[in-house]
């Protein structure tokens, strides 16, 4: 859209109509038409009752097009399209000071007399993507108590200890081939410092998570229809799929769950998942890299969207350039391979926010392919470098899942992965290409940080399973050793949870005794925070709690001491029979019943 006056006819005059706001002097555009048409006769101004004064002239199309941007003709075209959607109609996106679209939902009929307008252009549709997510999530609590800081080892490493398996994935040395005889995901010392992950994405929480995302930038971009809605890029508000972008957000960057600890995040905040948001998201990366010199060469985007292959040639076109202008500023993307047969996570049929034709109808017929079969991903070839990345489990197979095909560059592991959600410091478990993707972003924003890489990165990946390149960051089993020994594979958890002890007795040794009683003992390996827990809602004082693990006289496994309030004492029984998995349980001491 781009005025309120066309024309028809290339080679000749034809009759044209220009309508201004009401209150507006027309003298102004009056000149402009006279100037522009080299006579001095233009038909009277008229004040019509919808509150639009107009004049009609006679003029060759390259005329009509010297005439068309003006902001007062531009404002008509609005007068009119509101006249037709009423409040349906958003506000118009400006790029360069000039009105280049506006948005609206639209039914069949509205949309053929919108197309008739002389000032609209063409009506096009707004097409939405879909997130990489592949499975609910699993609450894992159990996983938080072996989250270990960071230790430095040597002068050129630090290594994350007790980690997640997707970590300590990343460095496996060659000569390991059995993932589980590491535990410790090793890294170069630097971190990633210096370097800025651009996340795209509806919010990521890093105030509610500002552990886990320490390294914030002061200013974070925002799309106009972000700004006009309030959105905050602090905010990860999707209601479907909550968490989503602060999960992937932290396997980028996260400090206990990304790939990089020190790079810097720049959140990228889009209103809603259409192809139109990411498009201006790009703009502003472009523009901030302009405005921002030193981040060239040291930004790297990360994004798990994708959208179905419906868009028109002229929107592929256009995506295909803003790409073009992103690579020739030094920055990479990283984009995802998608999830075969996923349709939970899938929000192109969605239509809670206004927008005009949504990429709906036939396309929601599509069968999903096991190779990549959306954009951006089905854009990578030789003249598009995109990075398409896609899942392996932690054995280094394809996860069953994830899209494959020529397309695909490298995988990392994005099956039963843990991040932190909106709220909470409980991980959570999930699965997707979502989460695959940002631990490769992460690993190239470690690259960026180095002005020259100290090591060969020309194959920054490792055939784990033949045909399968896995995302490896080039530590050696001299940086990271094979774990000792440790008898049935129990570890440095002498006391393992009960549920799965009472698994493996009940369904490999002898059932019968499985399935007529449980394994006394506390459920789970926590260090008795289950137990705290459950002792919280007894009137818990504070500083009085003491947990040991270790086999008493009396044959206790543990010992916990603690102090409550007077007459706690079924209240302390019910909470010991729930943490221990037992149920009842008899309390005694002074504490009233």
């Amino acid at each position: 859209m781009r005025g309120s006056i066309s024309s028809s006819i290339q080679s000749g005059k034809s009759l044209h109509e220009a309508f201004l706001q009401k209150g507006t002097d027309p003298s102004e555009v009056a000149n402009l038409i006279k100037s522009t048409l080299g006579h001095e006769y233009i038909s009277p101004w008229s004040d019509e009752d919808d509150g639009l004064v107009s004049a009609q002239s006679k003029a060759t199309q390259d005329q009509v097009k010297k005439m068309k941007d003006h902001k007062d003709i531009c404002n008509a075209t609005g007068l009119l399209l509101s006249t037709i959607l009423g409040d349906r109609l958003e506000e118009p996106t400006m790029s360069n000071g000039r009105i280049r679209e506006w948005g609206a939902e639209m039914t069949d009929e509205q949309v053929a007399k919108v197309e008739n307008l002389d000032g609209v252009e063409a009506v096009r549709r707004v097409y939405r993507g879909k997130r990489g997510r592949f499975m609910p999530r699993i609450l894992k609590p159990s996983e938080a108590s072996n989250l270990r800081g960071l230790k430095k080892r040597d002068i050129a490493y630090e290594r994350q200890e007790a980690t997640a398996t997707e970590l300590v994935a990343i460095s496996q040395p060659s000569t390991v081939p059995d993932l589980t005889q590491l535990k410790n995901y090793v890294y170069e010392s630097h971190g990633g410092s210096g370097s800025f992950v651009y996340h795209i994405e509806t919010g990521v929480a890093y105030k509610a998570q500002n552990k886990e995302f320490p390294n914030v930038a002061s200013q974070h971009l925002l799309t106009d229809k972000a700004i006009k809605k309030g959105d905050e890029p602090w905010v990860d508000d999707d209601d479907k799929l909550p968490s989503h972008g602060t999960c992937n957000a932290g396997k980028a960057l996260g400090i206990q769950f990304g790939a990089s600890k020190k790079a810097t995040l720049v959140v990228v905040r889009l209103h809603a998942i259409t192809h139109l948001e990411v498009q201006a998201a790009f703009e502003l990366i472009i523009k901030d890299i302009d405005e921002h010199p030193e981040r060239r060469k040291k930004g790297v985007i990360s994004m798990a969207l994708s959208f179905k292959p419906v868009w028109d040639q002229e929107t592929v076109d256009a995506f295909r350039q803003l790409l073009t202008d992103l690579f020739a500023k030094d920055i990479p993307l990283i984009s995802i391979a998608g999830n075969d047969d996923d349709d939970s996570d899938d929000d192109s049929d969605d239509d809670d926010d206004g927008r005009s034709d949504d990429g709906g109808g036939s396309d929601t017929e599509m069968l999903d392919s096991p190779d990549v079969d959306e954009y951006p991903g089905l854009m990578e070839g030789p003249d598009l470098p995109l990075i398409v990345v896609g899942s392996v489990d932690s054995t280094g197979q394809r996860s069953d899942w994830s899209k494959g095909g020529p397309h695909v560059t490298l995988h990392a592991v994005g099956q039963d992965i843990l991040c932190l959600p909106t709220e909470g410091n409980v991980p959570v478990m999930e699965n997707g290409t979502s989460y695959a993707g940002p631990l490769v972003a992460g690993e190239v924003a470690n690259l960026l940080a180095y002005d020259t890489v100290p090591f060969d990165t020309s194959n920054g990946n490792l055939e784990r399973v033949d045909g399968i390149r896995v995302l490896w960051n080039g530590v050696t089993q001299e940086n990271n050793p094979k774990e000792a020994f440790e008898c049935n594979g129990v570890g440095k958890n002498t006391y393992v949870e009960g549920d799965a002890v009472t698994g493996l007795i009940k369904d490999t040794f002898c059932s019968d005794l499985g399935t007529r009683q449980g394994l006394r003992g506390l459920r789970n390996s926590d260090y008795g925070e289950s137990l705290k827990a459950e002792l919280k809602g007894c009137a818990l004082l504070p500083d009085a709690w003491n947990f040991v693990y270790g086999l008493g006289d009396d044959g206790r496994e543990w010992t916990a001491r603690f102090r409550t309030g007077v007459f706690q004492k079924k209240c302390v029984g019910d909470a010991v029979g729930m943490a221990s998995g037992f149920g009842e349980f008899g309390c005694e001491g002074s504490g009233g019943d």
